[in-house]
């Protein structure tokens, strides 16, 4: 296994040996900006904090969003995504923070699938 680490000064690709094998996921991600909102349930204050955002990316199992809601891992979020008309509950399973950047959750759906066949006929739509 081999994998692109940046480019060389003649510029070209710079490629090196991988040092584990490619871990192959269990199920296929989408890279697509679509327009979702994602409510942080607080139990304790029963409460909803809520935002509009945007999917990074997406699978049947979960989506990656960008929000500045301050959620942690562990947190539950209810997940809406309307064009498609899919709402679920689902699980933060991590929280990246790039400087400059919005943070980006990860979140897994506990309740349901993400309608991939609805995404592929929406895409071929807009086409």
């Amino acid at each position: 296994n081999f994998r692109i680490s940046g480019m060389s000064p003649d510029g070209f690709w710079a490629i090196t040996e991988s040092e584990s094998q490619f871990t192959k996921r269990k199920k296929p991600r989408t890279w697509l900006t679509m327009p979702v909102s994602i409510a942080l349930i607080q139990r304790e204050e029963k409460s909803l904090a809520k935002e509009e955002t945007f999917t990074k990316n997406i699978s049947a199992g979960g989506v990656s969003v960008t929000t500045t809601l301050n959620a942690t891992i562990g947190d539950k979020v209810k997940f809406a995504c309307r064009v498609l008309d899919f709402y679920s509950i689902a699980v933060v399973r991590n929280r990246k923070q790039v400087e400059g950047e919005t943070p980006t959750l990860h979140l897994e759906f506990e309740d349901a699938q993400f309608p991939m066949e609805k995404l592929l006929l929406l895409q071929r739509s807009a086409a």
